[in-house]
């Protein structure tokens, strides 16, 4: 099997370093914003995030400059694993293969990944800044374009993940205990709510 995991809300419990990061940023160009911040804005490119509580464009590119460089280098760092995971992921690298796509960029992406020790179970990640790609159906197209397709499975907690998966026409399981809303999922895809409930789904495939 091949399997295509989110990151932020999947496998990483990362709402601690976004936030702090986003409310930093927020804070010192725009506070009136600030009560508009939670959890489920995290996973979208921090340009698309910041444009779903705001419109104005020089306010964007000025907040999305100073949380880059805040969370890079303080942010990421408060990054932790979800419960099950480093297991989780150990012992479904066994025989199948496990690739990462997600909205963050090559850097956190790297520092994170080698912080939290799961690199080596990791076959292949690919970053929204690593290619030409607009979104998440456009990573997953590529991933699929250079692996084979047969016996594929996108894992996210977002609307973004499952329309990569169903853009692509490969099976999606939906990780409800992540940042993104159920109200927004196909309700007759497999939901699980622990990670431990995905590992299980995952290797009954």
């Amino acid at each position: 099997m091949q399997f295509i995991f989110d990151l932020d809300g999947t496998l990483l419990d990362s709402q601690e370093g976004v936030l702090d990061s986003l409310k930093y940023s927020v804070e010192k160009h725009a506070p009136s914003y600030l009560d508009k911040l939670h959890k489920g804005l995290i996973g979208p490119p921090i340009r698309d995030l910041l444009g779903r509580i705001m419109s104005n464009k020089d306010l964007i590119s000025a907040i999305s400059i100073e949380f880059r460089t805040h969370y890079d280098n303080k942010g990421a760092l408060k990054t932790k694993l979800f419960p099950g995971v480093y297991q989780g992921l150990q012992e479904l690298s066994k025989g199948n293969t496990i690739l990462v796509s997600t909205n963050k960029p090559l850097v956190p992406t790297k520092k994170i990944l080698d912080l939290l020790k799961i690199n080596n179970f990791i076959y292949n990640t690919i970053t929204i800044d690593s290619g030409k790609f607009k979104n998440k159906s456009d990573i997953v197209k590529k991933i699929l374009s250079t692996n084979n397709k047969n016996n594929s499975v996108v894992i996210g907690d977002s609307f973004d993940d499952y329309e990569s998966a169903k853009n692509n026409g490969v099976d999606f399981i939906y990780c409800s205990y992540g940042y993104g809303y159920v109200d927004y999922i196909d309700q007759s895809i497999v939901t699980v709510d622990t990670p431990n409930a995905m590992f299980k789904a995952l290797n009954r495939l």
